[in-house]
């Protein structure tokens, strides 16, 4: 199962209006999340993770819960 692109699809080092650093520009919302030939096979293991080693793959401190629940709405 492959969980890793076959190419990148962007290359944002190759924008000159990056080169400095921290390298970062305002992003389009409709190109923040790109499902791509990876994406079922990434999910198909998260959901292998979280099923069968949970405890090591899901963490938060206590004092996050009102974080995690926030999130999770």
């Amino acid at each position: 199962m492959a969980v890793l692109q076959d190419a990148l699809p962007v290359a944002p080092w190759m924008d000159p209006r990056l080169k400095r650093l921290p390298g970062i520009l305002p992003l389009d919302p409709a190109d923040w999340l790109v499902v791509d030939e990876a994406y079922a096979g990434q999910m198909a293991e998260r959901v292998r993770l979280l099923e069968t080693k949970r405890a090591a793959v899901l963490q938060a401190l206590p004092e996050a819960a009102d974080a995690v629940g926030e999130l999770v709405d």
